[in-house]
């Protein structure tokens, strides 16, 4: 059959690459045996794709060039904005959330945000890549605030450990820009910053970027000059992609026979379309992808070997490369999922495990990927090693699903990443939540088809093919902004469960003083108190878990009059890895003959419910049904079993207290709220888990002594449960029993569906 003339396919060629068609990039030519003039007719026995997995082809290990350009879904790739909804993206900043940014731009982007809001943002340079391009961290939170920021709780973000995956890097920058913007004018964002710290490092793989953007759209890895002589000539990186891009595409050329083009005239890649596949040639290279008149991109034979574009730059695969069993990675240079040379070699894992090591009290951390529409959680090595915190993981990933149910999209399916996805060693998940104790997740935020056009040649059985790797990876520029805003309310869901301990009520009843404090997050936390009252008495009762919701506790109101009385509170993670201090806390104040209090430092903070701005904490019975819990596509006879949830506690009410929802916005422009400083005299913290308590104690547990007691309330005694499945509408029920002492306090709601 007679070959077009390139001139005609260029002509009607328009995009290239999907994201399994081509996932490996220049890879595909190597990987056929062929010359740089283009791959070879179709052997029909390499046809049978049937032994590879999804994993295969979404790190590059399969032979995805034998895979029907059309053969992955079109996923997420079509959506549907609300109309009514408006999504905010800056103005008159580097990045509007048009287009992808380059590491230049992401940079600009960060400190304008700096200069733009001083007390809110700063920006540190953390490392350096291999080419010399800084890496650099931003930490929000007020800082004109007194409390200490090492002693608030914080949550980790970072993206593009994965270079092609460039929404990985764009969605930190969305929440970052985000959560400033909306200071003041917004509760929600307003309570996060002032309450919690965010830390975002957007694109760990910034040299990565550059590769995608400019010379290679497939890239995946990192770029380390030193490891990797993928085609085995003693010599490394000699023959790199150069100007294909994102943007660029890879034009094919499908022959069928005639009766199959005629039956099936704009799609031939049906069901059993590699029975009448005749022939397959690739046509080359081009740019135009994004518009404009589509020009070759020659592929030069760099180091003369008869092959072009073998030996690319780098590299390794940074989510490979942490030290969380590192060694039962890939070993092979020629992956693209190569571990490394050694655990960390990489500057940029290195400088994102140095950094997360000086962090503080760090509670959740979120690590954004790209390739296919789906909530991953640990473990990532294992589908055996038991998951100590499965529960709460299956929770938070079921409201995941659910809130990223927008813009037309179904919601995003959750799954235990080696159990639902594939096996991934030293990924950068498994070392936050094993090594660092954060409660960690791996969304992969977008994957569709990156076939842009199918087009018959005439009346012929020949079909030009456009395929694009970088937008099989990635939403179209124009979409980008929906998506993000798709995504975000998990990533502030999941800040909000952050724990945060309030002291919410000080009130006389009796012979007491009632202190009351609340966690308005959602994870549970154990707290170690001391209280110094103002007769120079230390109490330190037992540690208390505090879910979301209250616990009060009792000191005799005699010993609280006159001088200042102190209350700290230091909060541990209930995780089950590495439990560590995710919050200290400290409040002075003294109490009138009446029973007024007077705050010397911190203050008084009505008790929050941020649950309801999400339709509550957890995610109806749907969102843990099959469909969102199995990779999408696979039989349900192929998933695991879902993880069972088992009911959540619900929980007595403190003195007096109702849990205060967030309205949806407050009135713009909104006066920012003040706070009173924490500046207390007083010496340094102690560790109650491993310094002793002073001298002059009371036992919390023991028979009062001398008129005085404390009363810690929080006690084992299980507590009715409601099902956290059930959807439900109605108003959030507490009860008080006034026959007993008050009772540790855990607010758990009802289920309102978000609408």
């Amino acid at each position: 059959m007679r070959r077009p003339a390139l001139a005609r396919v260029i002509a009607l060629y328009l995009i290239a690459i999907s994201l399994i068609a081509s996932v490996g990039g220049p890879w595909a030519i190597h990987r056929a045996g062929t010359e740089s003039g283009g791959p070879a007719p179709v052997p029909l026995e390499l046809l049978d794709l049937d032994d590879h997995t999804i994993g295969d082809f979404l790190e590059g290990d399969a032979p995805i060039e034998r895979l029907a350009p059309d053969a992955w879904p079109a996923g997420v790739r079509q959506t549907s904005p609300d109309p009514e909804h408006e999504i905010p993206v800056p103005s008159g900043y580097s990045l509007g959330f048009d287009h992808y940014a380059s590491p230049a731009q992401i940079n600009a982007f960060l400190h304008e945000l700096e200069e733009d809001y001083p007390d809110l943002v700063e920006v540190f340079e953390i490392g350096e890549s291999w080419q010399g391009r800084p890496i650099l961290a931003a930490r929000i939170t007020n800082e004109s605030l007194e409390q200490p920021i090492d002693y608030r709780p914080a949550m980790y973000t970072d993206g593009q450990h994965h270079a092609r995956e460039l929404v990985g890097m764009e969605l930190p920058l969305y929440t970052l820009w985000w959560l400033v913007h909306h200071y003041g004018r917004d509760p929600l964002a307003t309570h996060l910053v002032d309450t919690r710290v965010s830390h975002f490092v957007p694109s760990v793989n910034v040299d990565g970027n550059y590769i995608v953007l400019n010379d290679n759209e497939g890239w995946r890895k990192t770029a380390n000059p030193t490891c990797c002589d993928d085609d085995g000539d003693g010599a490394t990186d000699e023959d790199a992609p150069v100007g294909f891009g994102y943007g660029a595409h890879r034009v094919d050329r499908y022959v069928f026979d005639d009766a199959w083009a005629d039956e099936h005239p704009t799609n031939p890649f049906s069901s059993g379309w590699r029975d009448h596949l005749l022939d397959s040639s690739s046509l080359g290279y081009f740019d135009g992808a994004l518009g404009g008149t589509p020009r070759p991109i020659p592929q030069v034979d760099r180091d003369g070997d008869g092959r072009a574009w073998e030996d690319p730059i780098g590299g390794v695969d940074a989510n490979r490369n942490y030290e969380w069993y590192w060694e039962g990675g890939d070993t092979n240079v020629r992956s693209e999922a190569f571990r490394g040379p050694a655990v960390h070699s990489e500057p940029s894992t290195a400088a994102v495990r140095d950094h997360v090591l000086e962090l503080p009290n760090l509670a959740v951390g979120l690590s954004y990927h790209s390739g296919i529409d789906l909530i991953l959680h640990p473990w990532g090595y294992s589908r055996t090693e038991p998951l100590p915190d499965a529960e709460l993981f299956e929770i938070l990933g079921r409201k995941g699903s659910q809130l990223t149910e927008a813009h037309g999209i179904p919601g995003s399916p959750h799954v235990w990443t080696a159990r639902g996805l594939y096996n991934a060693t030293g990924s950068t998940m498994d070392w936050l939540y094993g090594a660092r104790g954060v409660y960690a997740f791996s969304p992969e935020i977008y994957g569709g088809s990156g076939t842009t056009v199918i087009e018959r040649v005439g009346a012929t059985g020949a079909f030009t093919v456009g395929q694009s790797t970088g937008f099989g990876f990635n939403p179209r520029p124009q979409d980008l902004a929906t998506h993000l805003d798709r995504w975000n309310p998990f990533a502030l869901y999941l800040l909000a469960a952050v724990p945060n301990i309030e002291l919410n009520a000080i009130q006389r009843e009796g012979d007491d003083l009632v202190l009351v404090v609340g966690n308005d997050g959602m994870l549970p936390v154990d707290l170690s108190l001391m209280f110094a009252s103002a007769a120079s008495a230390t109490y330190t009762p037992p540690p208390a878990r505090l879910d979301h919701g209250q616990t009060t506790l009792r000191v005799p109101f005699s010993d609280t009059l006159g001088a200042s009385n102190v209350l700290e509170i230091e909060a541990i993670l209930a995780v089950g890895t590495v439990p560590h201090t995710v919050e200290r806390a400290a409040w002075r104040f003294t109490v009138g003959d009446d029973g007024e209090v007077a705050m010397e430092t911190g203050e008084i903070v009505p008790f929050t419910d941020l649950g309801s701005r999400f339709g509550g904490w957890f995610a109806g019975e749907k969102w843990a049904t099959r469909e969102y819990t199995c990779l999408p596509g696979r039989p349900p006879e192929a998933c695991p079993e879902p993880i069972v949830v088992s009911p959540r506690p619900t929980a007595t009410a403190g003195p007096t207290q109702t849990p205060r929802p967030f309205e949806p916005a407050w009135p713009s422009p909104a006066p920012r709220p003040t706070r009173t400083p924490w500046s207390i005299d007083r010496p340094p913290w102690r560790d109650p888990r491993t310094e002793p308590a002073p001298t002059e104690t009371v036992d919390a547990t023991a028979s009062p002594t001398s008129g005085s007691t404390l009363t810690p309330t929080a006690d084992s005694t299980p507590s009715p449960t409601i099902d956290p499945t059930t959807e439900a509408t109605s108003e959030p029920t507490t009860t008080v029993n006034a026959t007993t002492e008050p009772t540790q306090t855990k607010i758990w709601l009802p289920i309102a569906r978000k609408d």
